[in-house]
């Protein structure tokens, strides 16, 4: 049986999901008090904004204001801990899912988790975030490691944890190829399951009740599935 507290570490792995950690506080840093204020359509959220330093190593240095929004559990008394969403492409907002559009959780998540957001950097769609999707943005990721190397280059994963990460991918994907999931499933090998959507979309966990029942039970019930797992397609 897995604990709740090793099972973080596998969550990072979930295609729609994604949690994080927040890096090591620098020596001399301290932690200040978040400021949560109401927010969203509906005012049912939370926002605020952290001040942080440009660089860790200089903690009186320069700082940003990273903007963070949070829905508390709808049953304090079911509540498993907090859930990180990471919005993984442009132009998905995550502030935007977390605080007006809740929908893309599941009622058990909503239920179950707190859940939490920073913004994201989704190219033209997140007011403050000083990025625009323009013909010189495009060609900066075209000439990444010219004239000197990328610091780091992709490579083969190197995943050091015993518990199962959770994979989710539709086999007709239009944005993240369903053979890149099985690549990354083959380099978890033990580390990791693969559950296959077998129709077209992209973004599975919301295409069918059988895929976003597995992850709802991956992530509250702590069951991981069986290899080869799939789900049917959606009529």
């Amino acid at each position: 049986m897995l604990s709740y507290r090793s099972l973080w570490a596998g969550l990072a792995a979930v295609s729609c999901l994604v949690a994080t950690t927040a890096g090591a506080t620098a020596a001399g840093a301290r932690p200040g008090v978040i400021e949560w204020r109401t927010c969203g359509l509906q005012q049912d959220a939370q926002c605020a904004t952290l001040t942080l330093p440009v660089d860790w190593s200089d903690p009186g240095g320069a700082t940003f204001g990273l903007a963070i929004a949070r829905r508390p559990a709808t049953d304090p008394g079911a509540r498993v801990g907090t859930l990180i969403f990471g919005p993984g492409g442009p132009g998905d907002s995550g502030m935007d899912r977390v605080a007006n559009h809740p929908g893309r959780f599941s009622d058990e998540l909503r239920r179950c988790f707190d859940i939490r957001v920073r913004r994201c950097a989704a190219p033209g769609r997140e007011r403050g975030s000083g990025l625009t999707l323009s013909g010189s943005g495009f060609a900066l990721t075209m000439c990444l490691g010219w004239p000197k190397p990328v610091a780091n280059p992709q490579h083969v994963l190197r995943v050091h944890t015993s518990i199962p990460m959770l994979l989710l991918n539709s086999r007709h994907e239009p944005a993240t190829g369903y053979n890149w999931a099985v690549g990354v499933a083959r380099q978890l090998g033990r580390r990791g399951v693969l559950v296959t959507y077998e129709g077209a979309g992209h973004g599975s966990y919301g295409l069918s009740d059988c895929m976003q029942q597995i992850a709802d039970q991956y992530l509250i019930g702590l069951t991981v599935p069986g290899p080869g797992t799939t789900c049917g397609a959606a009529s």
